[in-house]
């Protein structure tokens, strides 16, 4: 029976396995990648800029979208490319967009304070 690389835990399963390593689940791998920051094709593709100081009370403010742009998690680092919102009990203004880094798992629904680096992307698509 292996064990996970990042948290020790035992894998009854399959487990996830990315390059040499075998993690539990694909949420440990990721939180693993996330732990070194992100990686040299991402860095390159964005800017240093973040999203700044995000905002919300009773659905109103700024805030990162649901959901991740299609195919744009990054294999080496975990990232995804989320769009900036501004709303009002749902995203109603489209602001740039961020290649996202979270460094903590999501826990429960929505997951609002989660913690995360953002950098903006170069080239907006």
């Amino acid at each position: 029976m292996e064990t996970c690389f990042h948290c020790q835990k035992k894998i009854y399963s399959k487990g996830h396995k990315v390059a040499d390593k075998i993690f539990c689940s694909k949420n440990c791998a990721a939180y693993f990648k996330s732990q070194n920051g992100f990686c040299e094709n991402c860095l390159t593709e964005t800017t240093a800029e973040s999203t700044g100081n995000l905002r919300m009370f009773n659905g109103i403010g700024t805030g990162l979208g649901f959901f991740p742009r299609k195919n744009s998690e990054c294999p080496a680092c975990g990232s995804v490319i989320k769009r900036k919102w501004f709303f009002f009990g749902f995203p109603i203004v489209p602001y740039d967009q961020y290649r996202v880094l979270y460094l903590t798992h999501k826990r429960g629904f929505g997951a609002e304070n989660r913690t995360f680096l953002a950098r903006k992307l170069k080239n907006q698509k």
